[in-house]
């Protein structure tokens, strides 16, 4: 059992080749990325999610959702923003969580993700089909809607509208073009979207009255639909973390990403409060059906009672002109209701454009993070795949992803709505918790803070000789290299220290290059009628392997890589059609940072591993506790004196888990983070707490059985392909040993590196 287990949580390997070596094409700058973030989060917000707020959830109240939603998603954008910085990748959160928890955990982190986008993706494939037709009055869906399913189901839509389906092919056809392609496309799409929607809210703005939220009832949903509506406006934020899935393929992630994520949770909460407060303000919101959508509110506005004074109509309306309106008796009141209609008719109209706008612009964004999902499961074997050979779009992936998105046609949008709201929080605390973890873990995970003399020995292409003795030269490498920008942040110099330890790693590298070399040169005069091709580098010779001898000549495919072999979808196939190529060159001068006196002094490993564990049970029963006192409001509020008392032991309970966690150590003393959450752990539980307790507070049953049922399935899968198939099933350890060999000068052979001959004897 406990080998099974262990099977279950075998880490990957992170070194500095997985964490800053990427076979994407980076191709996203600042305004392509923000495009894509804010298409999709203001298409969310207005099109989908703001209706049902207002008449479902929430109603007026809605407008103090974008408030508690701002604090969670600030705070969460920082978290986001230093695990990015940590560990630089597509699907951050999913190979953040298997290098430090394990490959089932983090599978099932993926597996949620990948989930919930497919449901965004469907969702907005839905809300464009719905739109389409009410911009061509209907025509559309009488031709291309079908009754498949009966109306009793509880999971199946009783009609399958085409347009869905239409929507996702022509989102395939786009996807399988450049990157750059796409951006582009909605950078246009918002730029129409922002427009017409500015001026559509204006005019409605401009006839909100505040009596409409005496007549709605401010509070009409209680606490509940405000607790609900928080967790709907976190599901706009969509666009925000979609971004930690497309790492690898934006320049300079890390320096960039931190201000782009707070830029873009300052100008879409400002964008989500003006709409919020502006559309409850215009009409009585719970007068409206359930299926209204936002250009339809233009029909409903209320209109200015008709009134039979002519200053009153010539001050309204100046193109009539005071003498005409002197002579004339009365104006019709119809009249002029007629031409206020007319006016919202036209508005109404440019709305339903700019919501197709808005709406195809967010299903393109909505399939780039589940396209980057499935290419990462693809690449580590835990799901069926088809090699991808091209670094502009997966193609195996976008196809999969399409099939996928075809098939929620068929799953009514209200489960499908409901879904995506209550994952949306559930996302945030896996983010939340991976850097809690990060905190205390008892090991450096992930780049650090590099300092500017660090970063200018990487452009230099610094050399370290040893040769009895240390001679630093700034030779330039014959490798090629793609040209480095030299307006890199500048950070504060740091002081850099020469160990023992590390002249001693770099002799034996020296050494056993030496070796290898020896006996690479033997093999070569031994075997050179027998094995026509090989290598031609020391640090190629770990790929070779004696089946080859009996191969074909084949041509095969130069792949330049910066260290060991990496982005080879089959590492144990032998056979493989591809060759790497290493940079056969000595190890770099190694940095140390130095830190001020004051830093604490590091902990033994047992004492560190005993302040991870115990950080671990104390954030558990923190989220326990949360839970428990939002159900019990949830179920149990009445102002009664017990209730209050056992409302104040909760919160003394969470008090104290609080300040407990607080006095933890954290373990900053080991590096320096590129990007940190400030006031950590405090911001991180008061984030946690927000988010634990509307969760907890406002989800359905039903949907709350939806949700454990995913997890579930996804565990399914993973014993019936992925625990088998994984690349890392047969990864060795990091071993550093003595071979005694044949002659006297390969007595001392320090092997350094996955010693994969015991893993493939096993």
């Amino acid at each position: 059992m406990s080998s099974l287990l262990q099977k279950m949580l075998r880490t990957r390997r992170v070194d500095e080749q997985f964490l800053r070596h990427s076979e994407w094409a980076r191709r996203l700058g600042v305004p392509l990325m923000v495009a894509l973030a804010g298409i999709k989060s203001i298409s969310m917000m207005l099109f989908i999610i703001l209706p049902f707020s207002l008449t479902q959830v929430a109603g007026p109240s809605t407008v103090l959702a974008p408030i508690f939603a701002f604090l969670i998603i600030f705070f969460s954008a920082a978290h986001l923003s230093e695990l990015s910085c940590t560990m630089p990748k597509n699907c951050v959160q999913y190979h953040f969580a298997y290098a430090v928890i394990g490959e089932l955990p983090a599978f099932v982190i993926a597996w949620i993700s990948l989930v919930d986008y497919v449901a965004q993706a469907g969702l907005f494939c839905k809300a464009w089909a719905d739109h389409f037709n009410l911009l061509f009055r209907g025509l559309p869906a009488k031709s291309l809607t079908f009754d498949v399913f009966s109306t009793d189901s509880m999971l199946l839509s009783p009609q399958v509208d085409l347009l869905t389906v239409l929507s996702a092919i022509i989102t395939l056809c786009l996807l399988l073009c450049s990157l750059r392609v796409v951006g582009t496309i909605c950078v246009s799409l918002l730029a129409v979207t922002l427009l017409i929607a500015a001026s559509c809210t204006m005019v409605a703005f401009f006839h909100s009255d505040p009596e409409n939220w005496i007549k709605a009832e401010f509070f009409h949903f209680g606490y509940q639909g405000v607790l609900y509506a928080i967790c709907a406006l976190c599901a706009c934020y969509t666009g925000i973390e979609s971004t930690s899935c497309l790492l690898e393929e934006t320049k300079n992630p890390r320096k960039r990403i931190s201000g782009v994520l707070s830029f873009l949770v300052l100008v879409l909460t400002t964008i989500f409060f003006v709409l919020s407060i502006t559309f409850s303000l215009s009409t009585n919101v719970t007068a409206l059906s359930e299926g209204i959508m936002i250009p339809e509110v233009f029909s409903v506005i209320n209109i200015p009672a008709a009134k039979s004074s002519s200053k009153h109509w010539v001050r309204r309306f100046p193109m009539i002109s005071p003498s005409e309106s002197a002579t004339s008796s009365s104006i019709s009141p119809s009249a002029f209701r007629s031409y206020y209609e007319q006016g919202f008719i036209r508005m109404r109209y440019m709305l339903s454009v700019c919501s197709v706008c808005a709406l195809s612009g967010g299903v393109l964004a909505s399939f780039l993070p589940a396209t980057r999902v499935i290419a990462a499961l693809c690449h580590d074997r835990l799901i069926p795949y088809a090699k991808d050979t091209s670094t502009k779009s997966p193609y195996f992936a976008v196809l999969l992803c399409t099939v996928l998105v075809a098939l929620c046609s068929m799953i009514q949008k209200t489960m499908l709505l409901n879904f995506v709201i209550f994952m949306a929080p559930v996302k945030l605390v896996i983010t939340i918790l991976l850097v809690y973890l990060q905190h205390y873990y008892p090991e450096q995970i992930g780049i650090p803070e590099e300092t500017s003399n660090y970063k200018s020995i990487g452009k230099k292409r610094t050399r370290v000789h040893i040769d009895d003795g240390v001679s630093i030269d700034d030779s330039v490498s014959l490798i090629p290299s793609r040209h480095l920008e030299d307006h890199d942040d500048q950070s504060e110099v740091s002081h850099s220290t020469f160990d023992t330890t590390a002249f001693l790693y770099m002799k034996a590298t020296k050494m056993e290059s030496e070796r290898l070399q020896k006996r690479l040169e033997k093999e070569q005069l031994e075997n050179e009628e027998l094995q026509p091709v090989l290598a031609k580098s020391v640090s190629q010779y770990h790929t070779m392997d004696p089946n080859l001898k009996k191969a074909k000549k084949i041509k095969k495919h130069a792949h330049n890589c910066v260290a060991e072999q990496c982005g080879a979808e089959n590492d144990d196939d032998f056979n493989s059609q591809e060759v790497h190529l290493f940079a056969n060159e000595e190890p770099e001068l190694p940095f140390f940072s130095t830190f001020s006196s004051s830093a604490p002094r590091p902990p033994s490993p047992d004492v560190s591993f005993a302040t991870f564990h115990r950080s671990r049970r104390l954030l558990f029963l923190f989220c326990v506790v949360t839970c428990a006192f939002s159900a019990f409001l949830r179920n149990y509020a009445v102002p009664t004196v017990t209730c209050w008392m056992l409302s104040i032991g909760f919160v003394l309970v969470i008090v104290v888990f609080t300040v407990n966690i607080n006095r933890l150590q954290t373990n900053d003393y080991l590096y320096k983070k590129e990007s940190k959450v400030t006031l950590f752990p405090t911001t991180s539980l008061f984030t946690l707490f927000m988010l634990l307790g509307s969760f907890a507070g406002s989800v359905p049953t039903k949907t709350l059985a939806h949700l454990v049922v995913i997890p579930l399935i996804g565990i399914l899968a993973y014993f019936l392909y992925g625990y088998r198939h994984s690349k890392h099933r047969k990864t060795a350890c990091l071993v550093i040993e003595n071979r005694y060999l044949e002659g006297a000068d390969e007595q001392y052979c320090p092997i350094i590196g996955l010693d994969t001959s015991s893993s493939s004897d096993a």
